[in-house]
C-alpha cells in the first residue's frame, strides 16, 4: 500500500512504476519493463473507466540532464535522485522515485558527443487528479529495443495535498 509522505519539502516530483516481477531482492536495478501482454491488460482496464490523452516526444538524456521535444517544443529538465522505495499492492510490486526536478535553459544541454542514450515515448496519460497522472509509455531507442513502462507521476504544486495524492494512487491500483 502506498503510504505517505510521497514528498517531503525537499521533493518537487515522484514517479511510482510498475514491476515487471515480484523477486524483488534489495538492489539498485529493478525491471521496469513490462510484458505486452500486462501492459494491454492494465491499459484496458483504465481506459474502460477514465479518458486519456496521448503524448509523444523524443528524450535525449545526459546524467541527470534530459533534452525533451514534443509537440513543437523543446525543454531541459535536471533529474536529481532523493529516494528510491519498494512496496507491494494487490500482487504487484512497485517502486517510488522521488526527485528533485528543475527546468533549465535549453542551451544548459551539452553537446552530442555526452550523450547517454535517446528515446522516442509514445504515452497514454489518464489525469487522476490536479498532481497524479498514470502513464502508459511505450519506448523505442535508437538500437531498436522497446520497452514498456505503466508508472503514476506526482508534481508538487501549490494546490498538492499528500494525503490526497496517496488516496488517489491507492484508488487506482485497486483498478488493476
Amino acid at each position: 500500500m502506498m503510504k505517505g509522505p510521497l514528498m517531503d519539502e525537499n521533493i518537487n516530483h515522484a514517479e511510482i512504476y510498475v514491476l515487471k516481477t515480484r523477486d524483488i531482492v534489495p538492489s539498485s536495478r529493478y525491471l521496469v519493463n513490462l510484458s505486452d501482454e500486462k501492459f494491454k491488460k492494465v491499459f484496458e482496464k483504465m481506459r474502460q473507466k477514465r479518458k486519456y490523452f496521448k503524448k509523444s516526444s523524443m528524450n535525449t538524456s545526459n546524467g541527470s540532464l534530459e533534452h525533451i521535444s514534443d509537440d513543437g517544443n523543446e525543454y531541459v529538465q535536471e533529474m536529481i535522485i532523493d529516494n528510491c522505495a519498494h512496496f507491494s499492492k494487490n500482487n504487484l510490486d512497485f517502486l517510488k522515485v522521488s526527485y528533485d526536478k528543475k527546468n533549465k535553459s535549453v542551451f544548459a544541454f551539452p553537446s552530442n558527443e555526452m550523450i547517454h542514450d535517446i528515446v522516442h515515448n509514445q504515452r497514454f496519460t489518464f489525469k487522476l487528479n490536479q498532481s497524479v497522472y498514470l502513464n502508459f509509455q511505450i519506448s523505442d531507442n535508437f538500437r531498436g529495443d522497446r520497452h514498456r513502462q505503466i508508472f503514476f507521476n506526482v508534481n508538487r504544486s501549490k494546490t498538492y495535498d499528500d494525503s490526497m495524492a496517496c488516496k488517489v494512487i491507492n484508488e487506482t491500483i485497486d483498478l488493476f
